[in-house]
């Protein structure tokens, strides 16, 4: 199967998955995967804002996140979610690789007791958003896929 087969084989995979969801969804997971593919080493840190700018624009917010975050679902495994907090010594933002981290940022988000996963400090809901990013990058499984092909 080359390279092009494969983005074929799963674009047909989603519109099938989402034939029952609005177009508007299926076109913004189409257009995300379309920009993802093309030089996908060299996306390692999309924000919401860059995956936004490769979309319709008159897609709503709601539309888009949900797209988003449909491409981290295991069975389609476009992007992997990750996470990115402020560290205040170091006056720059640092990648959250700790597994134990994740789940407190995990855990932060669903309890609304935000807690910073690198100083433990308590925030409020808006320092938490702040100074505690989510990002994505192309998913080994999606890059290895478009790398064997």
């Amino acid at each position: 199967m080359t390279r092009s087969q494969y983005l074929i084989e799963l674009k047909q995979n989603l519109k099938f998955q989402l034939e029952n969801v609005s177009t508007e969804m299926l076109s913004a997971c189409l257009e995300m995967i379309q920009y993802v593919s093309i030089a996908p080493s060299k996306k390692s840190h999309l924000t919401f804002v860059d995956l936004y700018k490769h979309v319709d624009p008159s897609t709503s917010e709601d539309i888009f996140y949900s797209a988003v975050f449909y491409l981290t679902k295991n069975n389609v495994n476009v992007l992997t979610q990750k996470y990115e907090a402020y560290n205040c010594l170091l006056d720059r933002f640092e990648c959250i690789v700790d597994s134990d981290d994740v789940r407190e940022i995990l855990d932060s988000i669903s309890s609304g007791q935000f807690t910073h996963p690198l100083s433990g400090d308590v925030l409020t809901a808006e320092e938490f958003n702040k100074q505690v990013l989510t990002y994505f990058v192309p998913s080994q499984f999606f890059v290895s896929n478009l790398d064997a092909h």
